[in-house]
């Protein structure tokens, strides 16, 4: 089990961001995903997808330790915007 992405769901209610928007987001950029696969890794259930947490990490300006906390050095490489 991955550990709850507190700083997601911070940044989510600090900005007023639902899972709708980020999925809508992610998609403009190429990834697929759904509203229920974030929701499940934003509370733990499972780690978020490699490539998903890299572009929420350019969306949200997280650090790849609060979106990816077991994979943190594979969250160095860069994503254009």
């Amino acid at each position: 089990m991955a550990e709850p992405l507190k700083a997601l769901q911070d940044w989510r209610k600090r900005e007023g961001v639902s899972f709708d928007d980020l999925v809508a987001k992610l998609r403009q950029r190429g990834i697929e995903t759904t509203k229920a696969t974030l929701s499940r890794a934003e509370a733990g259930k499972h780690p978020l997808d490699v490539k998903v947490a890299t572009h929420l990490r350019a969306l949200t300006g997280l650090s790849g330790t609060d979106l990816r906390p077991d994979l943190a050095d594979l969250m160095q490489v860069e994503v254009s915007t």
